[in-house]
């Protein structure tokens, strides 16, 4: 159960806290004396609004739960979460905006005879921190407004397959235009038409796609809709023709050309509208300032020179928690797989020693997204006694050989705490194998993380978005708070020995087979 608590966990080393106020309690002279830090208004305010931030992302997404009148009532009962099996390590799997599962863990006793207030169900769903975009006064809309006005004469000299194209167009605006004035005047305005737009960019997607990327053929439709196209209805297709440039500029700009583009003045907003709210409130520090090292999916994945927004958005989190290490491997004239992944465990390898010598007294973390997290895992393996612990996001539990986890998998071995992120869609990931695959890992104590809607690179869909009224960044955020909470206890646990870092899960590990054991010798004897 997630806390909201606003304070901060202060650095061992400086010894300072990041309150606006807090209290200290020194001691002089066997007397207790406390001491009262009064900031300004201005980090008072900023503490509120990430309070405020922190609580509504942890409700939306289910990170808070409320006890029961079972759990407070019978607190002797045993608690579904525990493992019976005393030797694995398992902790309980959160589930991340997923309201309605698992099945068994809602409240069955709910009761349905409170009157529902229709008045203020959009009052519940609006964001507190949005800010409202100021836009210009909307143009009036005709109820007989068409999509576009062209003469029959010239449609008739079109073939079929240009017929089909330009029908299916104007039919992706139209639905655009209509559902953007549904959303006027809504809590969450800005919120529903950016998603509306991500929408409507897939299905031009797939629009363009199923003309296997024809040049003459898209620069034929992009005129005509240029040309033809209602002024109300031009922006749809401008603001998809950019989002997609942002993702694959070279099928793009076969056909959108530099003399077609709008002004920079004139440019509609493509950013994330909560991503420089969520910016400006980070995470907070991590104890032992920890050292993170992003291992590279493969050669040539530059963090500084890369034109992601997501990933330059993953960076900045994490270098609120703690120091980032990216690493870039060349490539090389080879194209064997194994040469690559050879070369990536050597950097990686190379740069954890680099990492123990120069910085001995922080913890190193490995994290990875995707095919990278398995390279963590195995370059941990490689460093037991230098790896504080591995976070995966995105791990693929299924290769062409079969699933990960078998009988002789060297992964199994694992004795540093790992903790996996995987997508509720995730196709090679599905949620029974990891229970399975997580169960076998017996030495390592490990942690999963569900988000609802995600697939394989925890990239949730349109309609869970729209839905729900969420944004990427507002999902990345829960998942970074996660990360954040599986870590603090861990370094803080944490003992320095002469081979690096080991640790301590001797006292732990039997207070927590001492109360299973107690509950299954409860259950069995009552």
């Amino acid at each position: 159960m997630m806390q909201l608590d606003s304070s901060s966990i202060g650095d061992t080393n400086d010894g300072k806290n990041s309150d606006p106020i807090s209290l200290e309690s020194p001691s002089v002279n066997g007397k207790i004396t406390e001491k009262i830090s009064r900031s300004s208004p201005s980090l008072m305010f900023d503490s509120a609004q990430r309070v405020q931030i922190q609580q509504y992302l942890h409700t939306v997404s289910g990170q808070l739960t409320k006890a029961t009148i079972q759990e407070i009532e019978h607190n002797y009962a045993k608690s579904p979460h525990i493992h019976p099996d005393p030797q694995i390590h398992a902790q309980p799997t959160k589930y991340l905006f997923m309201k309605h599962f698992p099945r068994h863990l809602t409240n069955k006793y709910q009761q349905f005879d409170d009157d529902i207030d229709v008045l203020t169900y959009d009052e519940i769903k609006k964001i507190p921190f949005l800010t409202p975009r100021v836009s210009p006064p909307p143009v009036p809309i005709k109820i007989d407004e068409d999509v576009a006005e062209i003469d029959s004469s010239i449609t008739d000299k079109w073939t079929n397959e240009k017929n089909k194209l330009w029908t299916r167009a104007t039919k992706i605006i139209h639905s655009d235009r209509m559902a953007r004035l549904s959303f006027e005047g809504h809590a969450n305005e800005v919120l529903l038409k950016r998603n509306l737009q991500d929408h409507t960019t897939q299905k031009f997607r797939e629009l363009f796609a199923s003309t296997f990327w024809n040049s003459k053929l898209l620069e034929w439709l992009h005129e005509t809709l240029l040309e033809h196209l209602n002024v109300n209805y031009q922006p749809v297709y401008i603001e998809s023709l950019q989002i997609l440039r942002q993702k694959i500029p070279t099928l793009i700009e076969r056909f959108y050309h530099v003399k077609d583009r709008i002004e920079n003045k004139n440019r509609p907003t493509l950013n994330d509208p909560l991503f420089n709210t969520l910016s400006h409130y980070k995470p907070k520090k991590l104890p032992r300032k920890p050292i993170f090292i992003l291992i590279p999916n493969g050669p040539n994945q530059n963090l500084n020179q890369t034109n992601s927004p997501r990933l330059k958005y993953w960076s900045s989190l994490l270098s609120s928690m703690g120091k980032l290490v990216p690493l870039s491997v060349p490539a090389k004239s080879t194209d064997f797989i194994a040469d690559i992944l050879n070369d990536i465990r050597y950097v990686v390898n190379e740069k954890i020693k680099n990492c123990k010598n120069s910085y001995s007294s922080r913890p190193v973390v490995l994290i990875g997204f995707n095919s990278a997290s398995v390279i963590a895992a195995h370059c941990a393996l490689q460093n037991p006694h230098s790896i504080a612990a591995v976070v995966c996001l995105g791990f693929p539990l299924k290769t062409i050989n079969g699933n990960r986890g078998e009988l002789g998998d060297t992964i199994l071995e694992l004795s540093c705490p790992i903790q996996f992120v995987i997508g509720e869609n995730s196709v090679l990931t599905p949620l029974d194998d990891m229970e399975d695959f997580r169960e076998r890992m017996t030495r390592a104590e490990t942690n999963l993380i569900v988000v609802g809607g995600a697939d394989d690179k925890l990239v949730v869909s349109n309609v869970k978005k729209r839905l729900e009224c969420l944004t990427q960044s507002m999902v990345d955020r829960c998942i970074v708070d996660e990360i954040h909470d599986f870590l603090s206890p861990i370094l803080m646990n944490y003992n320095e020995d002469g081979n690096g870092w080991c640790y301590n899960t001797s006292q732990s590990s039997s207070m927590n087979k001492d109360s299973r054991l107690y509950r299954l010798f409860h259950d069995e004897h009552g």
